[in-house]
């Protein structure tokens, strides 16, 4: 009876340590897998060179292939039950790493990717700061070879790669850069010489200076239409600021001129269409300047009035006095292609408070700012005219007459402080094959056609 119970008990524990065959898996060297078992109790390696095991917070099981050969895992879990695991280790996919490291370096600059055999070389001369990637990636693959060199030139060609005329070559120990550059990458290259003492500098910063077109338009704006604008023209505002693609922008106040507004806007053209269409805008004059980057162009929305001076002989002379505003623009274009324009506004208006021989005196306010706009946005400026200048047209009518202003200070709607006088800027880069210059070209050619179309007469060539 007793060996019978031993029998019994014996067979019950070999059905409770049967071992379970289940799955096989492929590995490449280097390639990891995870096995999600509950309660893993212990874990035994066949051939502890081929694989590592552990098990990690959350109770999987981590196997790393590190060699290539065949093994078994078995592993007990809490419940009794073992499972066994075959794993055939293959060597590494070359194919695969090279694809995959160039795929994360194909794009540096100088560096070159090849296998041999099980082998995968990296070599070229490349920047520091690859250098650096190179290092991290070979970590990573174990069959990687690195034979890259960093070198100063490779850094240059990088600092320098925004700048489409610059040429950076080796000669000797020296590295020499050449190209013809503005003045202000002229100024970038010399602050980078201070870091690379073997760079040559042979730029040249006589290049052609591009032309600007400064498109002005002067308007009159109702406040309603002023708002649908989409700038913030209330004085306290910080900026200005930059907006792409949309009619809205930022205003800025700036010191002196506690009325004077300015926003940067994008997309004039429809919107100022339909205010004029609609009554809600007038353009007063719409002048086009142009300046070579770094030049001033000036532009004076007024004009002068006669005034009666001593002339020193116990007479009177006349002299000519400037009334209005006067902008003056310098814009310079940088190596991005973005406008930098430095605004000069001068502001004269009548002081009735003092004058001589019956003609006012002038007072004037004048203000610097600087903004940075991208080709073809546009720079909008309010608050220049104080419309208490309305009320003096009757005791000064010649302010009724005076160029593009004169019909602002005739405006009931100005005078009534139910529109504002708004200036638009927008710069525009240009060439002598730009398609601005074209149809500039094209009109005035187009204007001289029909003057010389529809008036008869005689030229005569005098020598």
């Amino acid at each position: 009876m007793k060996n019978m119970f031993r029998v019994s008990l014996t067979l019950l524990v070999l059905s409770l340590s049967i071992t379970v065959q289940a799955d096989n898996f492929r590995l490449f060297v280097g390639q990891m897998k995870t096995l999600a078992l509950p309660g893993i109790d212990r874990v035994a390696v066949g051939n502890s060179g081929l694989v590592s095991t552990s098990i990690m917070d959350n109770g999987e099981l981590l196997v790393l292939a590190e060699n290539a050969g065949d093994t078994e895992i078995q592993i007990w879990l809490k419940d009794g039950e073992v499972i066994a695991h075959k794993f055939y280790i293959i060597p590494a996919n070359t194919a695969r790493n090279v694809a995959e490291i160039r795929s994360i370096v194909g794009r540096v600059k100088g560096l070159s990717v090849r296998q041999v055999g099980s082998n995968i070389i990296l070599k070229g001369a490349i920047s520091h700061q690859a250098s650096a990637i190179i290092k991290k990636v070979s970590s990573v693959y174990t069959n990687v070879l690195d034979l890259t060199t960093a070198t100063a030139s490779s850094d240059l060609a990088e600092v320098f790669k925004n700048m489409p005329n610059v040429i950076v070559r080796n000669a000797g120990n020296k590295l020499v850069v050449s190209g013809d550059v503005s003045d202000e990458d002229k100024a970038y290259i010399e602050a980078v010489k201070s870091s690379y003492p073997e760079l040559l500098d042979l730029t040249n910063s006589n290049a052609t200076k591009p032309m600007v077109y400064l498109n002005v338009k002067i308007t009159e704006f109702s406040n309603k239409a002023a708002e649908n604008l989409g700038v913030a023209w209330a004085g306290s505002a910080q900026g200005p600021s930059l907006h792409s693609n949309t009619f809205n922008g930022d205003a800025y106040n700036p010191d002196g001129l506690p009325d004077l507004t300015y926003g940067i806007v994008s997309s004039l053209t429809s919107i100022l269409n339909f205010a004029i269409s609609s009554g809600e805008a007038l353009i007063l004059a719409s002048p086009t300047l142009s300046a070579l980057s770094g030049s001033e162009a000036e532009f004076l929305a007024g004009g002068e009035f006669p005034v009666a001076v001593p002339d020193g002989n116990g007479g009177t002379a006349i002299e000519y006095k400037e009334y209005g505003i006067i902008l003056k623009i310098k814009p310079v274009v940088d190596s991005q292609g973005r406008i930098i324009a430095s605004i000069d506004i001068e502001i004269s208006s009548i002081d009735s408070s003092v004058t001589v021989n019956g003609a006012p005196g002038l007072k004037k306010r004048k203000t610097t700012t600087e903004v940075s706009l991208k080709q073809g946005q546009t720079f909008a400026i309010s608050g220049l005219v104080n419309r208490e200048i309305s009320k003096d047209i009757s005791r000064f009518p010649f302010l009724s007459k005076i160029p593009v202003l004169g019909a602002l200070f005739r405006s009931k709607n100005f005078a009534d402080n139910r529109s504002d006088l708004i200036i638009f800027i927008t710069p525009n880069i240009v060439d002598a094959d730009s398609k601005l210059n074209t149809e500039q070209l094209a009109e005035a050619a187009a204007i001289e056609t029909k003057f010389f179309t529809n008036n008869e007469f005689n030229l005569e060539i005098i020598e």
